[in-house]
This record gives C-alpha cells, structure tokens and sequence, in this order.
C-alpha cells in the first residue's frame, strides 16, 4: 500500500512540475491570502495566447478588494481564478502559481451571474438579493467571498447604493472579499473610499487606441491598484460587431454627458430623401453637440470641411424636416 502510494504521489509532483503547480502553505492562526503569479487552472489550458498570472495579497487591513475594468479585461476570470485557488489548496491540491500562503478558510460564499431560470418566480435581480442576503449573515471574519457585477439589476442609484453598503458590511466583519463591478459610481459619488474602512480599488488594464486610428483596444489582462476611468462600452460594442452609426451615435451622447451638453434628437428624413454618406455625417456630428463654441479646433474644422464640401456639390433638393 505505502507503495502504492509513493507512485501515485510522484506522479502527480510530476504532473504539478509539469503545469508549474506548487503547494501552498497554510497559515492557521491568521487570515490571509497571498498568491504571487496565480493562473487559472482551466483557463490556461484553453487560452490561445499565453495566459497572464496575477497576484492576490488579502489582508485584514484591505479585505475588500473592488475591481473595476472593461467587459473584455479579464475581472470576472481573476475573481474566479481566486475563488478556485483557495479551494484546491484546502483539498490539497499544488495550484498553479510561484508560491502561495493561503489561511483555512470556513467557506466561500459566491455570487456569480449564471443563465436564468424559470423554475423559481424571481427576477434576476430578486436571486441575487436573495444570494447576497445568505453571504452577509453567514459571512465572518475567516470567509472568503466572491461577487461579480452585483447591483445592475434594477435602477443605478439602487444597485450602487446596496453594493457600497453590503461592501462596507463585509468590510466591517473582516471577511476577504473580491468584488467585480461596472459601477464606477461607487467610487465617484464617495459611496465607498479606496484606502479606507480596509476597501482598495483594483483595476485590469487595457491598452486604449489612439483617437483617430483604426487600431482595436488590446486588453492585457494584469490587476494593477487604482480605479480604471472608464468601462470602454463603445469599444465593447465595437468589437462586438454594432454598426458604426450607432457607434457614433452612442459617442456623441457620452461625450455631451462628459461635458454637460444637451443631447439632441437626430433630425428625421421624409420617406424617399436620400442622403449621401457625407450628408449623413454631418447632421450626426452636428446634431449630436450641444454647442460648438466649447468643441476642439480639430473638431469645428472638420465640420467646416463637411459643411463645405457639401455646399460646393450639387445636392439641392434634399428635404429634411424639422429636428422636434
């Protein structure tokens, strides 16, 4: 038997050397979570491109950890990624990381948006409450707790408001948490602090094209400290396929939002007006801004171009009704 299991332990040290696995080490006596150069165990095996490792450093002192970033960079695979981790080191498993020193853990309690279902008459949002109301009163101080894009389920202000306060619950208890969110808010409107009451903003980053080229957003995928600016919706909605008018609609009303503009109705063509593509350019750009004594020089001298090109062509007998 003792044979037997020698064999069986060998092969998998060789199996762990082979996938750069090492055994973690345990730490009974305070809660902690330290993970130098973490990777997820599936996703590493399936990804394409050499996958990118991370760190976890969870102490008392910063439990909370909020990740903010786009939809492509990588937040809800990291905060899985540190679920899995905890849990194959408490079953003995080597995990895929340089070293790790990981405290007993009473339990992982998760949140994790999966496909809805009709066998329970509850809203998506009704699961989740009831998800998070389970984590909060069994949550203590040596629990780990995952929870990814809770609160976008019903009005902004609601789910920013019951994010921020069941942070600061868990917070309070000491319970490490990882949170994944789109809610910039939280930070902005000063519902939660990052640095203070043991909550740190964390980030993914993504390498943003410059304005004007055709270059895409590349996410690298790394965790940084700081709260990213921006959740690059249009930049989603670009490479999920959405057409370029609705593309540049969706800019010009963010960017009259950034600025505090009015945002404008496109004007409508009657039924049989055609209109070129530069004509249609130009009403979407000058539609779209409030006012043009506050826009970039480049900006106004590119409508003017527009504007002249059109003035110079014959193109009489376009009607076009009032914008309303």
């Amino acid at each position: 038997i003792d044979e037997k299991r020698t064999r069986q332990e060998l092969k998998g040290t060789r199996h762990s050397e082979e996938l750069s696995q090492n055994q973690p080490q345990a730490l009974p006596a305070k809660y902690t979570i330290h993970i130098k150069d973490g990777r997820h165990p599936l996703q590493e095996l399936t990804s394409k491109t050499p996958f990118v490792p991370n760190d976890v450093r969870m102490t008392r002192s910063g439990c909370v950890h909020v990740v903010t970033g786009p939809n492509f960079s990588g937040k809800s695979c990291y905060l899985r990624q540190v679920g899995i981790l905890v849990y194959m080191a408490h079953i003995g498993s080597f995990i895929p990381c340089t070293y790790a020193t990981i405290s007993l853990t009473d339990h992982i309690g998760a949140r994790i948006p999966i496909a809805d279902s009709c066998e329970r008459p509850q809203s998506s949002f009704q699961r989740e409450l009831t998800d998070i109301s389970s984590m909060l009163g069994r949550a203590t101080p040596r629990s780990l707790i995952l929870m990814d894009e809770f609160g976008k389920g019903t009005h902004p202000v609601s789910g920013i408001s019951m994010l921020g306060a069941s942070l600061k619950c868990l917070a309070a208890k000491g319970s490490l948490t990882v949170c994944a969110t789109h809610l910039l808010e939280l930070f902005t409107m000063n519902v939660i602090s990052d640095g203070t009451d043991g909550i740190r903003a964390k980030r993914m980053t993504v390498m943003l094209p410059a304005k004007g080229t055709e270059e895409k957003a590349r996410p690298l995928f790394k965790l940084v400290d700081g709260i990213s600016s921006s959740s690059a919706a249009v930049i989603c909605a670009d490479r999920a396929g959405i057409r370029p008018h609705v593309l540049n609609r969706t800019e010009g009303i963010v960017q009259a939002q950034r600025s505090q503009r009015s945002i404008y109705r496109l004007w409508k063509m009657k039924r049989g007006a055609q209109l070129t593509e530069d004509q249609r350019n130009f009403l979407t750009m000058f539609a779209a801004t409030g006012t043009w004594d506050v826009e970039k020089k480049e900006e106004v001298a590119g409508l003017l171009k527009l504007a002249s090109s059109l003035l110079s062509s014959d193109q009489d007998g376009e009607d076009l009704e009032k914008p309303e």
